[in-house]
């Protein structure tokens, strides 16, 4: 493989806080309920799943016979090279990178609007919001916000700089994010009735806001070890 340096504009906050905003806006504009995806789930999750599959199929096509880069790498045996993708970084169109669409303006926009939604329906259904489902979707807009705000330094994590678009990378942002990583709101949106001790969810939000915090702050340092070790390379 050879030594190509992508581009990427550091706009994912933006993208992020745009998405929420027309979200929240159809909703106050009864354009649609605030519920509407957990309400539609199994259909969303359904044509996620067909669309993520023809265009893994998709992508290992334009692999085969157009690459964008000399960056890619070929198994020879095309279930290997569906599953795990030929391309480093696949463009199409005007420059789309196909792995940051899928990861970032895909799975993970997708992950948030769920578990908003997992909110809304239990507000609408029931009336009110049980507090295991507000500490299980505060401590996860907390992670989420985070990623958007740094999306910058997860350019230089391994899923962008080492791994393919196939099937592992781009199904997976596409259908198992948003249907597996919300699977715990989904379950706490239609059991309103479970019931957790207010000292106890106390804890988890407080714990859970240090470990987002830790998690943070050890991928910031691998991503300053980094651009010092190329820095010193380049010298």
């Amino acid at each position: 493989m050879k030594n190509f340096t992508p581009k990427y504009k550091d706009n994912g906050f933006s993208c992020y806080l745009i998405t929420l905003a027309f979200y929240f806006t159809g909703i106050n504009l009864d354009l649609w309920s605030g519920g509407i995806l957990i309400e539609n789930c199994g259909p969303v999750i359904l044509r996620l799943n067909i669309f993520a599959l023809i265009l893994c199929f998709g992508i290992l096509y334009k692999g085969y016979k157009k690459p964008s880069t000399e960056d890619t790498k070929y198994s020879g045996d095309f279930f290997s090279d569906y599953f795990w993708g030929t391309e480093l970084y696949p463009r199409v169109l005007c420059d789309l990178d196909i792995k940051v669409w899928t990861n970032c303006r895909m799975g993970m926009t997708m992950w948030p609007l769920i578990i908003l939604s997992c909110w809304f329906y239990q507000l609408e259904q029931f009336g009110s919001v049980s507090n295991n489902l507000k500490v299980n979707v505060i401590l996860q807009m907390i992670y989420i916000t985070k990623f958007f705000w740094w999306e910058g330094g997860y350019y230089k994590t391994i899923d962008i700089m080492m791994d393919c678009a196939g099937f592992y990378l781009c199904w997976g942002c596409l259908v198992w994010v948003p249907s597996v990583y919300t699977i715990n709101s989904t379950y706490l949106a239609f059991n309103p009735d479970i019931e957790t001790s207010d000292s106890v969810l106390l804890a988890y939000l407080i714990i859970g806001i240090i470990c987002i915090y830790i998690n943070y702050d050890i991928d910031n340092q691998r991503g300053w070890v980094r651009s010092k070790i190329i820095e010193e390379g380049s010298c």
